[in-house]
């Protein structure tokens, strides 16, 4: 893959005359990420870093920069990061509990749990406590459910989002209260604090963040501080290291897997498949092909295992029938809902919402139990399975790469207003008073 490193940087720098610093943040990440070196990008960089107070990172990319050109206005960053550093080494920790409450990103299920590990790597790299609150923003839960996430999960605390609520906390950013704090969106893609990309939330310091735009374990990771074992970690390392860390399913799941498990995974070995229809084929054009080409692979694993089966995880009816007539009795799947058409199966009117995030979530823990598994990488369910234990070399095949490690300018495309700007350097503004008074 290549990038045009001068649009690229063009659309960069007017990301960052707009005010949006996620979106200048991504755009510099991708390009350095590509091997871009061009001082204009690592000042961007750098003035990011200054702006959301990592003034150690900030000091070393703005010094870099100003190596490779002069730039009174990285120059002039460069002397407020060095007074910013000096600042925060004297600020004292407060013992103040903080937390960071998880939204539902409101799409597809393991969207949603993407999101998830982004924000559990980000409670890490904040030291704040994860709350994580799958209410009416979830497409997976049922109505007398006040949290879905314990019907799939247990709990990373024992905090409750409800439990924050009426104690006089702060909240950031401010379009969240006490009054709000359960509704299902506020102000998510467009109006005052919308599409918040992970650097806003480093160095808060109001007693509840809250997060409801989706943010990848690979995004969060580019700010681990050096030094630390999260910097340390490629992204695929992280993700298994937040899943081993957080991720226990709950006893129903558990119990289903494994008695599914007893009866059916008597093979050796099992082939795990993925194969995804429904309305992705909008966002992956050429994912027909892809699902054509899967079977060939099988069918090469086959040929090494010939008492092997198949374990096909599939949302489509039509992809069902065609690997039942391709194996046969080698086939195995669930019995779970899925489409004929080109919606997404968490779009369609159910009886039980929770029941699709259930039944997506034994598929996924069974295929974490195959031998082998291949899957379309550009789905998030097959994205996720690779996280779900260490495979063995040469045992996982993801086509043509995983969705996981690629960063997303397009969640973070707008402008702020005057007012908003002004409002956010009003809270930046109050923010320093607070630590200079050590609040």
């Amino acid at each position: 893959m290549s990038i045009d490193f001068q649009a690229y940087t063009a659309d960069a720098l007017q990301a960052w005359h707009q005010g949006n610093l996620p979106l200048t943040d991504v755009l510099c990440d991708i390009m350095v990420r590509m091997g871009c070196a061009d001082p204009v990008v690592v000042g961007l960089q750098g003035l990011v870093a200054l702006n959301v107070g990592e003034y150690k990172r900030a000091v070393d990319l703005l010094t870099t920069a100003t190596k490779g050109m002069a730039d009174p206005q990285l120059r002039e960053g460069l002397n407020a990061a060095r007074k910013g550093l000096r600042e925060q080494a004297m600020v004292r920790a407060d013992g103040r509990k903080r937390y960071l409450v998880i939204k539902a990103w409101g799409y597809g299920f393991c969207s949603d749990l993407d999101h998830v590990l982004g924000c559990l790597l980000l409670a890490e790299l904040t030291g704040r406590v994860p709350v994580i609150e799958w209410g009416r923003s979830s497409l997976f839960r049922d109505e007398s459910d006040e949290d879905a996430w314990v019907r799939f999960f247990e709990p990373v605390s024992a905090v409750r989002a409800s439990e924050l609520m009426g104690k006089k906390l702060t909240y950031f950013p401010p379009k969240w209260n006490d009054g709000n704090l359960l509704e299902a969106e506020v102000n998510k893609f467009g109006g005052a604090w919308a599409r918040m990309g992970a650097c806003l939330y480093l160095n808060r310091r109001e007693d509840v963040a809250v997060s409801d735009v989706h943010m990848s374990v690979t995004q969060v990771l580019s700010w681990a501080r050096a030094g630390t074992a999260w910097a340390a970690m490629s992204p695929p390392a992280a993700y298994r290291a937040i899943v081993k860390k957080y991720l226990r399913p709950s006893a129903e799941v558990a119990r289903r897997v494994e008695a599914f498990a007893q009866e059916h995974f008597t093979a050796t070995p099992m082939i795990g498949v993925h194969a995804r229809g429904g309305d992705k084929p909008v966002e992956d054009p050429i994912l027909s092909e892809r699902n054509k080409t899967t079977p060939e692979l099988v069918d090469a694993l086959l040929a090494k295992h010939p008492g092997a089966k198949v374990f096909l995880l599939t949302d489509d009816v039509k992809l069902r029938e065609q690997y039942a007539a391709r194996y046969g009795a080698k086939l195995v799947t669930t019995e779970c809902l899925r489409t004929s058409t080109a919606h997404g199966l968490h779009y369609l009117q159910h009886e039980s919402r929770t029941r699709l995030g259930l039944e997506v979530m034994v598929d996924m823990y069974l295929a974490a139990r195959c031998d082998y598994f291949i899957g379309v990488g550009t789905s998030n369910v097959s994205a996720m399975i690779e996280h779900l234990k260490d495979w063995p070399e040469g045992t996982l095949d993801l086509r043509p790469f995983s969705a996981h490690y690629n960063l997303n300018p397009f969640l973070y495309r707008y402008s702020l207003s005057a007012e908003q700007e002004a409002e956010l350097r009003a809270t930046n503004e109050a923010q320093k008073a607070r630590e200079r008074q050590g609040g």
